[in-house]
């Protein structure tokens, strides 16, 4: 939804490039906001504390000397911003103007430090006995009053005739909730504009499926008929995408995209904020998330990364038939396929046949239920596994086809798949133990047939990282309960997920989507890799190091928000920072020729003369 909502806001704002004319709408359709000159500060500050950088903390005040008087005429305490208007004549849009404000009281500031530009003209001018000054440049002009301690600024002089006296409360809570803040009235949006992104969804898609034809002009009739089952899927989806940007052109209120330093949680925020309009379909299913808990808890524990999400199934009807065609596809290929296959080709139309039956049923049977599901990856030197785990849904019958495709398919499947291995809980569950041997043989025989020795030596050091971090065995497992699936992998499946089971935690109420990667364990477990190159692996502990303790993580969250729509959120703490800004150094450093091809990197923290 994200995607779809990022794509309606870049496609409305082309709208605002029509011709310019005169402004006559009261409310605007956008609005930009940029903190004060204090809360900008304050964000230096911040970020400054999260790099432990006591250079750029200094940064405001060096600005102010520099600045000097020319500083006093600006109040550091109001936000500046614009706003945009669009009208319609005619049933068309018939203009796109703008009205940009700054807290300054002096605008010989501003044209003080123009003067000296040449290629920008200045001249006074009066428009109905408001004096005003006209700044041209590149042939395009805006024009510039100041007035009430603020200094406006817009492409139509009549948008300066009548200033108000503090322009800022047009932006809302914006000021105050972020550093930088953009937010698109939709409603407020003319209907025409809404009927030009439309038909510029619909013409593209058009376009598209006219291309489509055209490079089937010259296949053959077998693969017409694959395309033929392609362009289904990708009729389903298209018409699944159009209607989504409807529901985003006439469901929504507003969409606000803002980005804030949060310097209790010591964390760069970005948001993403949607209000829907009220009973409509889209206010409806943001309604029936309300009370409900994710299982981010249940899975993240010690996890480097983790996830949680809440979800209510789409409809049936279309989700069915696009299931419906996947599996023609794929009996359609298995029926071409002149390729070898371990079982006869009837078996596995059987077997796929069998699937779609059951996932239909599911499907059927778990319509407009609320589901949860949740993964989280253990990615550490001494075992590198994942789990995955889904509740809410009526899953029980997935077992016996998971167990006919394992019987099917897997050669040997009695000697290492062990079906029914025991009950817990409610879960039972099943085993495959892999011995580590059938891995690290096709490794050891593609470094043999390998041309390149160093190729040769890293797949090696594979194999040699493999058998440390696993041992003989690597386990898969997978339980299954009333209204639960677990999978997991790793040195101990079983014991993976029995410890997400018994973790009883949740995610709070109100969240849709829950998830933290650990950014700095990943790149430190990479970093002890044998199978990476030396200096790779330096730079890696470099950046690994370059975090505080305990920090380097990245959250993602979207959660219910109080106008009945939600949030979504992005958060990047100091750690993730500071290996940003060591990643680029170094970066740096090696592009302008500071690193010699055969000198060997060295980076150490802790000494305090690097």
């Amino acid at each position: 939804m994200t995607r779809k909502i990022f794509a309606l806001f870049a496609a409305l704002l082309m709208a605002f490039t029509f011709g310019a004319s005169q402004i006559q709408a009261a409310d605007p359709v956008a609005q930009i906001s940029i903190g004060s000159y204090e809360t900008l500060a304050g964000s230096v500050e911040t970020l400054a504390k999260m790099l432990d950088n006591d250079q750029l903390a200094v940064v405001p005040k060096l600005l102010e000397t520099q600045l000097g008087d020319n500083l006093k005429a600006f109040d550091k305490s109001k936000p500046s911003g614009a706003l945009v208007f669009l009208k319609e004549k005619d049933g068309k849009v018939d203009g796109a103007e703008f009205l940009a404000f700054v807290p300054l009281s002096d605008q010989k500031v501003l044209f003080d430090a123009l003067e000296d530009n040449d290629l920008v003209e200045v001249e006074t001018t009066t428009v109905k006995g408001v004096e005003m000054k006209k700044v041209t440049y590149n042939e395009n002009s805006v024009y510039v009053v100041t007035a009430n301690g603020w200094t406006f600024v817009s492409g139509k002089t009549s948008l300066l005739l009548d200033l108000p006296q503090n322009p800022a409360a047009a932006l809302g809570d914006l000021p105050s909730k972020y550093l930088l803040a953009a937010k698109l009235n939709i409603d407020a949006v003319p209907e025409s504009a809404k009927k030009w992104v439309e038909e510029q969804i619909e013409n593209g898609i058009k376009a598209a499926e006219a291309a489509n034809l055209e490079d089937d002009e010259d296949d053959d009739e077998e693969e017409v008929d694959d395309e033929d089952l392609l362009g289904k899927v990708q009729k389903y989806s298209q018409s699944a995408q159009l209607k989504q940007f409807k529901k985003l052109l006439y469901e929504f209120k507003s969409v606000v995209i803002g980005a804030a330093f949060d310097g209790k949680k010591n964390v760069l925020r970005f948001d993403f904020d949607v209000t829907p309009v009220e009973n409509t379909d889209t206010a409806k299913a943001f309604e029936a998330y309300k009370g409900q808990t994710g299982l981010g808890a249940a899975v993240l524990d010690d996890a480097t990364g983790y996830s949680s999400e809440v979800s209510i199934p789409e409809e049936t009807k279309s989700t069915l038939e696009i299931l419906g065609v996947y599996k023609d596809l794929v009996l359609k290929a298995i029926a071409d396929s002149d390729d070898e296959i371990e079982i006869s080709k009837e078996k596995l139309n059987s077997l796929i046949e069998k699937t779609s039956a059951v996932i239909e049923d599911i499907v059927k049977a778990n319509d407009g239920k609320v589901t949860k599901s949740g993964a989280a990856v253990y990615f550490k030197t001494d075992d590198i596994s994942f789990v995955t785990v889904s509740k809410g849904a009526n899953i029980e019958a997935i077992d016996g086809v998971i167990k006919d495709w394992i019987k099917e398919t897997v050669k040997d499947a009695g000697k290492y798949c062990k079906a029914d291995a025991e009950t817990w809980e409610g879960l039972t569950f099943n085993v495959a133990t892999i011995p580590t041997e059938k891995i690290t043989k096709e490794l050891l025989k593609k470094a043999d047939d390998a041309d390149d020795e160093d190729d040769a030596e890293q797949l090696k050091e594979v194999v040699k990282t493999i058998q440390a971090i696993y041992g003989d065995n690597i386990t898969i497992a997978y339980a299954v309960g009333k209204d639960s699936f677990y999978l997991a992998a790793g040195k101990d499946a079983v014991a993976l997920i029995k410890k997400v089971a018994s973790n009883d935690a949740a995610v709070p109420n109100g969240y849709l989507d829950y998830g933290m990667l650990n950014v700095k364990e990943l790149i430190s477990t990479f970093s002890k890799f044998t199978f990476i190159g030396e200096d790779t692996r330096d730079i890696l502990e470099a950046v690994a190091e370059s975090a505080d303790e305990n920090t380097g993580k990245i959250w993602y969250s979207a959660g219910l928000n109080g106008n009945g729509g939600a949030t979504f959120s992005l958060e990047i703490d100091g750690g993730i920072l500071k290996m940003g800004q060591t990643g680029l150094m170094l970066y740096l450093m090696n592009n302008a020729g500071g690193l010699d091809d055969e000198e060997e990197f060295e980076f150490d923290l802790d000494d305090d003369d690097q």
